[in-house]
């Protein structure tokens, strides 16, 4: 963890060992399944802007395979869900 970006290194070493424990017990280590959190909700306001519209990207079959695995993982996971837009 960079502590300079954090603001770590501004707090005594032992408040900054406390901190550091309790980051290394709360987040997903690397590698670790993320899934769905009830601890926070994320909304992004668009205002009033309709949908964006364009072509699709053209995908190779293996790009296509790989995406629909990945795509598969996370809505498995509870990390995406289906658009409901109008």
């Amino acid at each position: 963890m960079h502590t300079e970006c954090t603001g770590l290194s501004i707090i005594k070493e032992s408040k900054r060992a406390q901190v550091l424990n309790l980051v290394k017990q709360i987040l997903p280590t690397p590698g670790m399944v993320k899934g769905y959190t009830t601890l926070t909700t994320h909304y992004i306001d668009v205002g009033n802007v309709p949908p964006v519209k364009h072509a699709h990207w053209h995908m190779s079959p293996m790009m296509l395979e790989t995406a629909r695995i990945e795509v598969e993982r996370l809505s498995g996971a509870g990390v995406i869900e289906p658009s409901v837009s109008e």
